[in-house]
């Protein structure tokens, strides 16, 4: 039998991992492709020579929520935390952090750790999620036990200090992940930002010259601050959604063929519970706030 050179086979995996990231990066690993890279000598859960990243965190960065799941049942450990980098993310926070909704349920549903936070800026994973404004993903995370009032924990000079998943969605003017994190049991923050509602509320949008995406991130933030307002002021979530339910009832009738005075008192009805993300404006024009 011929001898089998050991430099030859040192080089086995790395060659199996160029081969592995290749596959994840083009979204075309299959159970085959990944049973021979490991047959070969390929760890899952170490760092792929000669870039040192993990396959996991690799498809989970990737928008490839098919290779997550293929690697998880071979294997992959969902909470090993990167070791080449000082953030330590895991393969929940490189996906949430990216948006990747589908790569997110994928890992939860394999036992990753909702609450597990990047050990440089104290954020977890439904920061991200909120900021993203991904209602799914938000759902996923809370429905698995994510903390819905989590504080980060950067120190106090950091940016992100004391950034929460609902602070993170006013920022970025997500209002539509607001409702969910409300019904996780976030609590409404809107005393911190007040002064900046009121400020927002009265600034004339005709002076407003800014380009098309600072304009509708800040209609977002806008919406935001509206909607907290007006839920705190219902006395909260549960009390303000049958507001609004009665809102949305009473429009349909007011839209419906009625006597005079049937349409009448609809209208006052409706006038007493503004739908959550409607505006009056002076004019008595009704105008959407979210964007």
């Amino acid at each position: 039998m011929a001898e089998v050179d050991e430099a030859t086979v040192d080089e086995l995996p790395c060659a199996y991992a160029w081969q592995l990231e290749a596959e994840i990066r083009a979204g075309t690993l299959t159970s085959t492709k990944l049973s021979q890279c490991l047959s070969n000598g390929l760890d899952l859960n170490a760092p792929m020579p000669p870039r040192s990243i993990v396959p996991i965190h690799l498809a989970a960065h990737q928008d490839k929520p098919d290779c997550v799941r293929l690697l998880i049942a071979a294997g992959a450990e969902p909470n090993l935390r990167a070791k080449d980098s000082v953030s330590g993310e895991t393969a929940l926070l490189f996906a949430a952090r990216k948006g990747r909704t589908q790569n997110v349920i994928a890992l939860l549903r394999a036992g990753a750790d909702p609450n597990l936070a990047s050990l440089s800026s104290g954020l977890t994973a439904l920061v991200y999620m909120a900021a993203r404004g991904s209602v799914q993903g938000v759902a996923a995370l809370l429905a698995a036990g994510a903390d819905a009032d989590v504080v980060d924990t950067a120190s106090a000079g950091e940016l992100t200090a004391s950034m929460t998943p609902m602070r993170a969605a006013i920022m970025t003017g997500n209002p539509n992940v607001l409702p969910t994190l409300l019904r996780g049991g976030a609590g409404n923050c809107i005393g911190h930002y007040e002064g900046a509602l009121q400020k927002i509320l009265n600034r004339n949008e005709s002076d407003d010259d800014s380009d098309d995406d600072s304009r509708t991130a800040r209609e977002g933030h806008r919406a935001a601050l509206i909607y907290l307002h007006r839920v705190a002021k219902a006395g909260g979530y549960r009390k303000y959604e049958r507001m609004r339910r009665a809102a949305v009832m009473a429009m349909v009738v007011r839209n419906s063929k009625l006597p005079d005075a049937l349409r009448i008192w609809v209208e006052h009805v409706a006038d007493s519970f503004p739908d959550p993300l409607e505006e009056r404006r002076p004019s008595g024009a009704r105008v959407r706030l979210s964007p």
